[in-house]
């Protein structure tokens, strides 16, 4: 037979593990606060200046009405503000950036609708151009 002190023991262990797995799982869950950009605004990021380096290539997509040139401009561009979790898709990136989650979920429409709708890049240029400075 097994000692009285052993099961007590025993659930003393297993609650000790689980305290520690929620303790992990919480902490992994919350940005990290020092030095991390993962949710910081477009401009905050780090790479700012990376970033303006991205912002001819997206014009010139737009304004050559190339929904495949804009996207990868974009999530390029998307990646140098938001390092530690970058968007990897427009509709990541439209939950990053809800001010223009319209503007980009027309141009997903774009790309991979099945009715594929003609994308105006002029007019998507004039939305966002201001945010991306």
């Amino acid at each position: 037979s097994l000692q009285p002190a052993f099961w007590p023991l025993l659930n003393l262990g297993l609650f000790s593990l689980w305290l520690a797995t929620a303790w992990a799982w919480k902490r992994q869950q919350q940005p990290r606060l020092a030095g991390s950009d993962a949710y910081a605004l477009p401009g905050q990021g780090f790479g700012r200046s990376q970033s303006r380096q991205t912002q001819p290539k997206l014009r010139q997509a737009c304004l050559d009405n190339d929904p495949r040139r804009a996207e990868q401009a974009l999530l390029h561009w998307a990646q140098l503000h938001w390092t530690n979790q970058p968007p990897a898709s427009l509709g990541a990136l439209a939950r990053h950036w809800p001010q223009h989650r319209s503007a980009l979920l027309e141009l997903d429409r774009a790309l991979y609708g099945r009715t594929r709708p003609i994308w105006d890049g002029h007019a998507f240029w004039q939305r966002v151009q201001v945010d991306l400075e």
